[in-house]
């Protein structure tokens, strides 16, 4: 059976680490002929982030946009097909302008945060990929929190993987001492690079890392997060990471992905090398994990 995790790649981010992980787990746990495909715009975006992206066999980075002559741009459309394709929600926003098009058997929306769309200054957008999931009969994969949004939906908490985990330990050195998220995050959003694995602790409290570039509405600040998983891969690097519950408004998704691993996101906490049994039974898919009978062919 053929499974394509699909992704657009417009920065490195979260969202990106997941689908890699899925596609590692599946490879592991499954016989599935599974294939990530990365579609991106700009060269650049490769250029910016190459040392944290995964190459290999059945990986492919395709571009959707090529320059020619006199600074033109050429779009390339691509259809996808598969027995299983698993999308982020870039990839219903590229459907959306007839960018690219994907036929399957069963589509699966993976861990979407729906809701920077629901409150974004353009709902269209929202709008759009709302009725897209339900025509199309999409099923989210997701946590409790997205799961409100959709009808057909399948809670399931993100998993690591050790291939992605072993990868970014190359990357890993100690010459700087604190990351603090709110830095980090604003560094992201301008364009500038900061290596995460080069420091020594990181430092998170969650921060409203779209609203101060104009990409909601005038609600106030939602201080909102899916799963925080950089807290937790410090830990897997042999680092420390400490956690805040600062500007914390309601209970979202990382209040559920730590509940699941056995924290209370109202309280403070320091995790270090002690927390490495719970974090790996907890973070680390098996062959029972419930996400896998979503790949079988009963599924």
């Amino acid at each position: 059976m053929r499974v394509n995790l699909i992704y657009f790649l417009y920065e490195l981010n979260g969202a990106y680490t997941s689908f890699e992980d899925l596609f590692y787990n599946l490879k592991r746990f499954t016989d599935n002929d599974v294939r990530f495909i990365i579609l991106y715009e700009d060269k650049d975006v490769l250029v910016r982030f190459k040392e944290y992206l995964a190459f290999g066999t059945g990986i492919c980075y395709l571009q959707i946009e090529k320059e020619g002559y006199h600074n033109m741009k050429f779009p390339i459309k691509y259809d996808i097909k598969g027995d299983i394709n698993v999308i982020s929600t870039e990839i219903i926003q590229l459907e959306w302008h007839d960018r690219f098009v994907q036929h399957s058997n069963k589509t699966y929306l993976l861990y979407p945060a729906f809701v920077y769309k629901d409150e974004g200054l353009d709902h269209s957008i929202f709008e759009y990929q709302m009725n897209y999931i339900k025509e199309h009969n999409v099923l989210t994969i997701c946590n409790e929190f997205n799961a409100k949004y959709v009808d057909n939906s399948f809670v399931w908490y993100m998993k690591f993987s050790p291939e992605r985990i072993e990868k970014i330990k190359k990357l890993v050195s100690f010459e700087n001492d604190t990351l603090v998220a709110e830095d980090y995050y604003k560094n992201k959003m301008e364009g500038r690079n900061i290596k995460p694995f080069s420091y020594k602790k990181y430092e998170y409290y969650r921060y409203d890392k779209k609203n101060d570039f104009n990409n909601y509405t005038d609600n106030g600040a939602r201080y909102y997060e899916n799963i925080g998983k950089l807290m937790f891969e410090f830990v897997f690097l042999g680092k420390e990471s400490t956690y805040s519950p600062k500007n914390k408004k309601f209970f979202d998704g990382l209040s559920e992905f730590m509940r699941y691993i056995g924290y209370d996101d109202e309280k403070e906490y320091t995790f270090t090398k002690d927390d490495m049994p719970l974090l790996k039974k907890k973070l680390y898919m098996d062959k029972d994990d419930e996400i896998l009978k979503l790949f079988r062919e009963e599924g």
